[in-house]
């Protein structure tokens, strides 16, 4: 239930659903084939609305496999990866791919309040396209830290039409194209061109 309530699923789904008992007071067993058709979600620590989500999600008590994509302006974003041990001790390890993800308003407001605000500061506009990773860790302090440890890391690259115009220097750079390097403890930017 807490997983279901972290990312909000609501939408059209399939479902193929098998349990098996081998003896009576046994444990259940059971596996589940959920094919997306139509769904929209919102992870609770990053709130950016993704709809029209297809694909398949595999579930056992003891991990879940998840193949999904979507359509962002016009261009495909794949998300793949896996949940071990769903529930409070979960390790996650989710990959998104994508060609053009606008930087625009609904991704801006959904990073977290420290990164926001570096990136609020270089006023960015345009498209990226790349790979970007997140892996969630339980904490070895759960009770303090209940969502755990949070890692993401990014390769991306701007597509051309990128803009920045930053607050050190306000002098706006028009048809930026590069590659980001984003990683939990440093940034770097390579091959910029504008």
């Amino acid at each position: 239930i807490s997983l279901w309530n972290d990312f909000n699923p609501k939408g059209r789904v399939d479902l193929d659903l098998q349990a098996t008992k081998s003896m009576s007071g046994g444990k259940v067993d059971w596996s589940a084939a959920v094919g997306c058709r139509d769904v929209s979600l919102i992870y609770k620590e990053f709130k950016y609305l993704v709809e029209r989500v297809t694909g398949e999600i595999l579930c056992r008590p003891d991990k879940i496999i998840i193949d999904a994509h979507t359509i962002i302006a016009g261009k495909p974003i794949t998300a793949k990866g896996t949940v071990d041990r769903p529930g409070p001790d979960a390790v996650i390890r989710l990959e998104f791919t994508g060609e053009a993800l606008p930087i625009d308003k609904a991704l801006l407001d959904a990073l977290p309040p420290e990164v926001k605000k570096v990136v609020d500061s270089f006023k960015p506009a345009g498209t990226v396209r790349g790979k970007a990773g997140i892996i969630r860790t339980p904490s070895p302090r759960a009770a303090s830290e209940p969502k755990g440890i949070i890692s993401f890391s990014a390769d991306l690259d701007i597509n051309p039409g990128g803009e920045i115009t930053w607050d050190g220097l306000k002098y706006p750079v028009n048809n930026l194209t590069g590659h980001l390097e984003l990683r939990p403890t440093s940034w770097t930017f390579t091959t910029m061109n504008g």
